[in-house]
């Protein structure tokens, strides 16, 4: 599901390319969720080449020591998705 919108990939691992994660209008202490749409707005943890979610976290701390637990491969991104349908999305900030 891409409603034309542009995605980009990071190179720095583990790095957000989201907004400031101590910010408190990112930072919840649990994740968003609405359960009707099975969709929940939190810090994912992906592999871009070949995909793979493996999670969506409440805090950027979170994700961030899964994703170094995860391997070099793996970063971190600010969006919304579904685990079990292995869906995430995120908007890169510097693509206009």
């Amino acid at each position: 599901m891409n409603d034309g919108m542009m995605f980009a990939t990071v190179s720095r691992r583990c790095v957000s390319e989201s907004p400031e994660p101590e910010s408190a209008e990112y930072n919840h202490p649990h994740a968003v969720s609405w359960s009707a749409m099975k969709r929940t707005t939190g810090w994912g943890v992906v592999r871009l080449v070949p995909w793979h979610l493996l999670g969506i976290f409440p805090t950027s701390a979170e994700a961030r020591i899964k994703c170094l637990e995860a391997g070099p491969k793996y970063v971190v991104h600010f969006g919304e998705g579904n685990v079990e349908e292995n869906d995430f999305s995120w908007i890169d900030p510097g693509v206009k």
